[in-house]
């Protein structure tokens, strides 16, 4: 984030809906295209997903399911999904490098649901990329606006050689959706996998921090984001600011977009005065010298003071608006992000629909790193933090590009 359009303050945040779901195991959608396939690869893998139970309380749940595998099994990931009445995703637990060998129970309970009707499934990976559907949907209702259907109660089967229940860490990406129509999914990894993402280190930066961007905080390898996808800047004792920041540059494997790419994410915004989160591109020198806008295009960038604008920028073509609309962008509300980086036009979708075509688009040999980043405002376009201030975040997951 660099260059910014200097523009009138940005928005701030209310409080969001956040599943800290329950058990651990990650899902596919149900219903999608190949659900034969998919349930013939799950047999073929040896597991079984029995007595999925889903007890609804009052703004909340609580689930339990059982594994069951013919061998020993690592999962990449293991999750229980849920999706409510308007097919949103929401935030779930979920466990990493999870290896069962026999039968496993998991168990957890969720964080504040909206009163509404849910349904639930459980879902894994072992790649970390192709997701499997391990058991039907089930429905449940929180709230008096509907009551608990088919909740799926069953008795626990007892642990096998692997038994017991594993600590719920809270995870950053639902299973993907069916890609878009001819494309497919190219990355889709947690922030916490480090042969990926790299913390704390960005060419973009001049050193540990950006002052000349007009910036309070310092980025370091110490400064990664929460397992759940919460990026954070906390104030330190000598006044200054530490802030989390990703990047796929410098990590083992230098992810990188190109042209025709579809980037996604669901962001959830916080409401923090001097807080300046943003999904950004940055791009590398090529053989012909520096990219122009260095390969910068700004997927969004948000300050509290303006609480229902976002800033979209191409700085590789010059492209830009301001996107204003008090019903997708609050704080504590999630929206889903599109972005599709054309050679004719970068054009940028909210929860769906079309928002900004920029006409521009970025050239052929464009390439760039993304990167996930929250800053602090040192006062000069937008307030920087109250002296009463010490931490700020806010939230990206489903982070995915298609290509």
């Amino acid at each position: 984030m660099v260059k910014r359009w200097q523009k009138a303050p940005f928005a701030r945040r209310s409080g969001v809906l956040m599943l800290l779901v329950l058990g651990a195991v990650a899902a596919c959608s149900a219903g999608d295209d190949g659900e034969g396939d998919t349930k013939a690869q799950v047999t073929a893998d040896g597991v079984e997903v029995t007595n999925v139970t889903i007890t609804p309380s009052s703004g909340s749940a609580a689930a339990r399911f059982t594994v069951k595998t013919s061998q020993s099994l690592r999962f990449n990931q293991i999750v229980l999904a849920v999706r409510d009445a308007e097919e949103r995703n929401f935030d779930f637990s979920r466990q990493n490098d999870v290896t069962v060998d026999g039968t496993r129970t998991f168990e957890g309970t969720s964080g504040e649901l909206a009163n509404g009707d849910y349904s639930a499934w459980v879902a894994y990976t072992l790649d970390g990329s192709h997701w499997k559907s391990a058991s039907a949907p089930i429905t449940f209702a929180v709230g008096d606006t509907g009551s608990e259907k088919d909740a799926g109660a069953g008795t626990d089967s007892g642990p096998g050689k692997d038994g017991g229940t594993p600590t719920v860490d809270s995870g950053t990406t639902t299973p993907p959706p069916p890609p878009p129509p001819g494309k497919s999914l190219v990355f889709d990894a947690p922030f916490n996998d480090t042969s990926n993402w790299t913390v704390g280190r960005s060419s973009s930066y001049p050193g540990s921090t950006n002052p000349g961007d007009n910036k309070l905080d310092y980025i370091s390898a110490s400064n990664a984001p929460d397992s759940d996808g919460t990026f954070r800047a906390t104030k330190r004792s000598d006044g200054k600011w530490d802030a989390d920041l990703v990047t796929t540059e410098y990590s083992s494997k230098k992810f990188e977009l190109k042209p025709g790419d579809e980037l996604d994410a669901t962001v959830t915004l916080g409401p923090e005065l001097g807080a300046w989160p943003a999904i950004w591109t940055w791009g590398k020198d090529l053989s012909s010298g520096v990219q122009s806008g260095h390969g910068e295009v700004d997927l969004f960038e948000y300050h509290p003071d303006n609480v229902d604008l976002l800033e979209l920028s191409n700085h590789v073509s010059d492209g830009h608006t301001d996107y204003r609309n008090s019903n997708n962008v609050k704080p504590g509300k999630p929206f889903d992000l599109k972005v599709i980086f054309g050679r004719s036009s970068v054009d940028w979708y909210i929860n769906g629909a079309s928002i900004f075509k920029d006409g521009k688009g970025v050239p052929a040999n464009w390439t760039a790193y993304p990167i996930v980043n929250i800053s602090v405002c040192a006062g000069q376009y937008h307030p920087a933090p109250p002296s009463s201030l010490s931490s700020m975040s806010y939230k990206v997951t489903n982070f995915r590009v298609y290509r």
